[in-house]
């Protein structure tokens, strides 16, 4: 195997030097082509700045500040705009062959991949991001129009910063504008809730559960004074009403007996009309007859004495007596409405007083809820007036600090092409041309090359190998060339 590879590299060394033109045709076109092109080649100056922006923390304590990063990146976003580009293009007059050919995004494209912008996040102690380095550039082929170019970047850069600043401070104080009108508003529909509560369970406040208490002891005092004075009105009415009764009594008795004593005698007429007169049951009521009439007539003679003595004008004890069962009456009627109204307070006061517990815890709840909201109402205006203040700053650019600590400069040296890589790179190519222009030579000669050639055109028969000699002419005794 290796035999066979040096005998092929041997062998098209030998063929190079026999057919020089398979190799130096192609190597010297290429040479030749890639050559110019490379002398050719514009050259590329670059031009860079260097600004280096500190966050300052004014804001930090109004809102959550968004990520550094992200803010560089929006800025980028507003300088390396279409419009932006296509302005710029038009100012320094930038690739104007171009332009007529391209579409205005495909031209915009062109101009932001000759401009680079690189930032390096700086971070403070605390692992906080504090400041950047923002690195700009353009790569031109003239070296003054890159420098112009790149100034003009740099002041883009500062004008976006700057707006950008101002915008974000501007709906800080705007937001937090928006959130103290609204925590007022809410303090003063809580307020009005309050003040209404307040005044529904003033009487259950519980700074007034110590008199209540008292108070409820006072009528349950004065409603036991009032039971036990009930009671004995009760039983003075009472006497007297019984002194009255045994007057009535007599005359009341007398009548029923006489009622009695019509009914016995009805119900004697009556069964006389069946029964005999000496049938049991005749006997019987004639019997009861005479026993009704003989308690009839006393009665009778002690109800008409009691008539008699009803005619006539009461005696004053009598007189005195009635009075005070009247005036009893009248004030035992008092004395009911009284116990039911002290009955009604004693009930209010006891859901009073059961009230204030709830009503107390009401009102720490209340209290507790507008501590809340007037300490987040205090804090929020004092975010504003920050806010305001940051806004002033902002405006007059004293917020945030940046600082252009590299000026673009005219470049004296060309970034690019490097030709002399570009020709070192050339020459390996053209060698490589030389060798394929000599394979593909090689591949058309359909002659025998060499004996490694020999097995595949004999394909088995022998070949006899006569060697160089030079037979002489009989005719002439001169050696004939062969």
């Amino acid at each position: 195997m290796i035999e066979s590879i040096i005998r092929y590299i041997v062998y098209y060394l030998e063929a190079a030097f026999l057919k020089p033109l398979y190799f130096l045709l192609p190597f010297l076109a290429a040479i030749g082509i890639g050559g110019y092109v490379i002398m050719n080649l514009p050259k590329t100056y670059s031009s860079e700045a260097t600004l280096v922006i500190e966050f300052q923390p004014i804001s930090a304590s109004l809102l959550s500040s968004p990520v550094s990063n992200d803010r560089l990146k929006f800025i980028e976003q507003r300088v390396l705009v279409r419009d932006n580009l296509l302005a710029l293009a038009d100012r320094f007059n930038l690739f104007p062959e171009a332009r007529w050919t391209l579409s205005k995004t495909a031209a915009a494209d062109l101009i932001r991949r000759h401009i680079y912008l690189r930032t390096d996040l700086n971070e403070a102690p605390d692992r906080s991001v504090s400041s950047a380095s923002v690195h700009v550039g353009f790569e031109d082929s003239d070296p003054q129009r890159a420098a112009d170019v790149t100034r003009e970047l740099v002041a883009m850069i500062v004008e976006a910063h700057k707006r950008l600043r101002a915008s974000r401070a501007s709906e800080a104080t705007n937001f937090l504008m928006r959130e103290v009108d609204q925590l007022t508003a809410r303090l003063s529909e809580r307020e009005a809730v309050w003040t209404r509560y307040m005044e529904e369970n003033r009487d259950a406040q519980p700074s007034r559960v110590p008199a209540l208490l008292i108070d409820l002891q006072a009528k349950n005092n004065e409603l036991m004074v009032l039971d036990q004075g009930m009671i004995a009105l009760n039983e003075e009415a009472n006497l007297a009403q019984a002194q009255l009764q045994l007057t009535t009594q007599q005359s009341t008795r007398a009548s029923q007996l006489r009622s009695q004593l019509a009914d016995l005698q009805a119900e004697l007429a009556q069964k006389a009309l069946t029964y005999s007169e000496f049938h049991p049951q005749i006997q019987l009521l004639k019997r009861k007859i005479e026993e009704l009439r003989s308690r009839t007539e006393p009665a009778a003679s002690a109800a008409g004495e009691t008539a008699a003595a009803a005619s006539k004008p009461l005696p004053p004890e009598l007189g005195l007596l009635t009075t005070r069962i009247s005036n009893a009456k009248e004030r035992q009627q008092a004395n009911l409405e009284l116990r039911h109204r002290l009955t009604d307070q004693i009930a209010s006061l006891k859901a009073t007083v059961a009230r204030a517990t709830e009503v107390e815890t009401q009102i720490n709840a209340i209290q507790a809820e507008r501590q809340i909201l007037t300490h987040s109402l205090e804090e929020m205006r004092g975010r504003l007036d920050a806010a305001r203040l940051g806004e002033r700053l902002e405006q007059e650019n004293a917020a945030a600090y940046l600082e252009v600590v590299e000026q673009p400069e005219v470049p004296k040296w060309a970034r690019g092409p490097r030709r002399l890589v570009l020709l070192l790179a050339l020459g390996m190519l053209s060698i490589g041309a030389g060798v394929v222009g000599l394979l593909f030579g090689d591949v058309l000669n359909r002659t025998i090359r060499g004996a490694f050639d020999l097995e595949k055109a004999l394909q088995g028969q022998t070949l006899l190998m006569i060697p160089r000699w030079k037979p002489k002419d009989p005719r002439q005794g001169k050696v004939i060339a062969r």
